[in-house]
């Protein structure tokens, strides 16, 4: 498919496993890319699940339970 790929061993090699990745990593940074966020980084927790749920899946917005609130204040 013409996509640039290294095998990263790093769990065997320790870092020198993960040198070749780390390479193509830092050439593809160098691309550069036209990735923007999908919502202001200062939007509450609750804020930034609905707009992804509204944005991406075509929600009408997103219902938590009260563990969840619990878990997210």
């Amino acid at each position: 498919m013409g996509v640039a790929w290294a095998l990263s061993d790093v769990w065997a090699q320790g870092g020198k496993g993960g040198l070749d990745l780390a390479e193509l990593v830092l050439e593809a940074c160098k691309i550069g890319s036209d990735f923007e966020v999908a919502y202001p980084l200062d939007m509450s927790i609750v804020d930034k699940v609905e707009s992804i749920a509204r944005r991406f899946y075509g929600a009408d917005g997103a219902e938590f339970t009260p563990e969840a609130i619990k878990q997210i204040n």
